[in-house]
């Protein structure tokens, strides 16, 4: 059974507060970090569980769709190059009127489409219909900065998407949510679509964040028949899969976290709790995930380190 550490804002703390960390190090010396498009996608990949992204997001974040097909629809601002259009960044501090506002806006021009748009939180938007979709997204990490030429939809009905991607440019072309000063939201951009598995899932202990980057972690419980319980709760160790998906962590929290976290998950490891830790780190860019197994008993005498460093993105 494994332990999953998910740790948001990890991988942008600068380089010389990661490599000064003694349990990061202790990472560095048992595994090696490789890149991942997603910190969600690769928090199930770890766990062996298929169910898509969105909707357990979606779960999580208070919206039930029961078996509509969801993808998550994150607000963004854009900026057009001479080349390409990219994303700035994901838009999550919308006001309750900007919501609304918005909202209506999207349900309005796509209700003979069959879409509808939920939004439980300013940071968590989500786009339902009653059939499923042959498309698949990148990950909006994945896309962040990049031309979005080559990271445009995929699939049989990937054209609609595009056709739908450019309506809603269009549709908020001059919009109060376009016009902010402040992180204007001038398109959407999907991912993690699919729905939600028929069947529960195998039981597991998670623990998880208030915030969006917990809204996964969240629905996994309640799709294995629980609930997420508070942080403060959590002790490494235990006779289930655990799930742990801590506050952002950013230099200033960084040794709190590494004392009261990671070094008590890596004792924990050692002395046969879990049979693997995977920790994923999330950043702006993107995440990166370790995998780590019981050390042997020399490398425990000598507590073993390594520099530890943050894979880098691919320049692609």
């Amino acid at each position: 059974m494994p332990l999953v550490l998910f740790v948001p804002g990890l991988l942008d703390v600068d380089a010389d507060a990661l490599a000064a960390c003694a349990p990061l190090s202790r990472v560095a010396a048992r595994s090696r970090g490789e890149r991942a498009d997603d910190a969600d996608a690769a928090m199930l990949q770890a766990l062996g569980t298929e169910a898509a992204v969105a909707p357990l997001a979606a779960l999580g974040a208070g919206l039930d769709a029961g078996g509509d097909w969801i993808a998550r629809a994150d607000p963004v601002t854009t900026l057009v190059t001479h080349e390409d259009v990219r994303i700035v960044a994901r838009v999550d501090d919308l006001a309750d009127d900007e919501v609304l506002a918005l909202r209506a806006l999207l349900d309005r021009h796509f209700a003979g489409d069959g879409l509808a748009f939920a939004a439980p939180r300013p940071d968590a938007w989500f786009v339902r219909s009653r059939v499923p979709h042959a498309v698949a997204f990148m990950p909006l990490a994945a896309a962040i900065g990049r031309a979005l030429r080559e990271r445009l939809p995929t699939g049989a009905d990937a054209a609609r998407w595009r056709r739908w991607w450019t309506e809603i440019q269009m549709l908020l072309h001059g919009q109060p949510v376009a016009a902010r000063e402040r992180a204007p939201v001038d398109a959407l951009w999907f991912s993690g679509a699919g729905t939600l598995p028929r069947q529960r899932i195998a039981p597991l202990d998670a623990r998880a964040t208030a915030a969006r980057a917990g809204d996964v972690a969240r629905g996994l419980a309640l799709l294995a028949g629980t609930q997420a319980a508070p942080l403060r709760e959590w002790c490494p160790g235990s006779a289930a899969t655990q799930v742990v998906v801590v506050d952002p962590v950013d230099a200033g929290s960084l040794p709190s976290f590494a004392e009261t976290m990671l070094a008590p998950a890596l004792a924990a490891l050692d002395r046969g709790a879990f049979d693997r830790l995977v920790l994923i780190a999330k950043g702006r860019d993107g995440a990166a995930r370790w995998t780590i197994g019981r050390a042997r008993l020399l490398d425990r005498v000598l507590r073993r380190s390594s520099p530890f460093t943050v894979p880098p993105r691919d320049a692609t």
